[in-house]
């Protein structure tokens, strides 16, 4: 744990959105977790790499106004839990749901969220499409996705799950 918490860069990204200790706090065991975990769903586990690739990665999401205000945030293909581990410790009165169909992948979301002392995050061992025929149709005001599908695909797939006048934030690559 103690490669993160003088993790250059990790104190100036707090402070740049308005972080508390505790959050911080937080963010360093879910980093730490991650690089002691057994079974990760990512290469980037360590490091300056994590906090660039995960966590501020992650935050730059709380510009968007209709995401850092939402009460309920559904993450599509979560993956290794990223961007709703961080969001669900910047945003704790937010409810996020990591969904995932990969059981392997939930476990180790679960594994985080214990580890990290996240309650307000959940894995929901789903595919997109399940949930959207069921509990999840037109449940969030957010939903975000960083590497799930191509854009026209994701649209369609989160959609069904946006409440009237919900976002869909998506993180893409050039």
């Amino acid at each position: 744990m103690s490669e993160f918490v003088d993790l250059p860069g990790l104190g100036k990204l707090a402070d740049g959105y308005g972080l508390a200790s505790d959050q911080v706090a937080a963010l360093t065991r879910a980093l730490a977790a991650l690089a002691s975990e057994p079974d990760p769903p990512t290469t980037i586990r360590s490091g300056p790499e994590a906090l660039a690739g995960h966590i501020a990665d992650s935050l730059v999401g709380l510009a968007v106004p209709e995401l850092a205000g939402a009460a309920r945030i559904a993450d599509l293909g979560a993956g290794v839990g990223f961007p709703g581990l961080a969001l669900a410790i910047a945003l704790p009165s937010a409810q996020i749901d990591l969904v995932e169909a990969s059981a392997r992948k939930c476990a180790a979301i679960d594994r985080l969220i214990a580890s990290a002392a996240i309650s307000n995050a959940r894995a929901v061992p789903r595919r997109v499409e399940e949930l959207a025929r069921a509990e999840g149709r037109a449940a969030y005001a957010a939903v975000t996705a960083r590497a799930l599908a191509p854009l026209p695909v994701l649209v369609e797939s989160a959609a069904p799950l946006l409440d009237e006048g919900g976002v869909l934030v998506a993180w893409k690559g050039r």
